[in-house]
């Protein structure tokens, strides 16, 4: 049995749409449109929305169109909102970098407290094992 790679299956984009070999060229064509940084953000845009419009994750046996570009572009659910939500004109670079960055999340309240009653928490729950007998338990599994 040999090593197979992408490059060896079948793409091509004029194919009829929902086969196996135009699922592949639209991946590729996606692939290769996220990688141009320079370029406005619409191009890529429209060949997701033609995979969207022609079900391309189906014949590559995914469940939904974001699971086939995390899997075939390599893209995460940031960049996925993030090209969705991109304003005309944006650059392809600048959208995907800007999701790509990750900001702390907004305070929200005291996490000290939060953590340590978390951490009190885990302490009851080991004491209750120990005193109900549990802990030998929990250790032969």
């Amino acid at each position: 049995m040999s090593n197979r790679s992408l490059l060896d299956e079948p793409c091509d984009l004029n194919a009829d749409p929902g086969t196996k070999p135009w699922a592949r060229a639209v991946a590729r064509e996606i692939r290769f449109r996220a990688k141009q940084f320079d370029s406005d953000v619409e191009g890529l845009q429209s060949m997701i929305a033609i995979a969207a419009d022609h079900n391309a994750w189906r014949p590559l046996g995914y469940i939904s169109l974001d699971a086939f570009l995390i899997s075939e572009a390599n893209f995460t659910q940031a960049i996925i909102d993030a090209v969705r939500n991109a304003k005309k004109g944006a650059k392809t670079g600048e959208v995907i970098q800007a999701a790509r960055v990750n900001p702390l999340p907004s305070h929200g309240g005291d996490r000290r407290s939060s953590t340590q009653e978390a951490v009190e928490a885990a302490r009851n729950n080991r004491y209750r094992f120990k005193s109900q007998g549990w802990i030998k338990f929990v250790m032969q599994a």
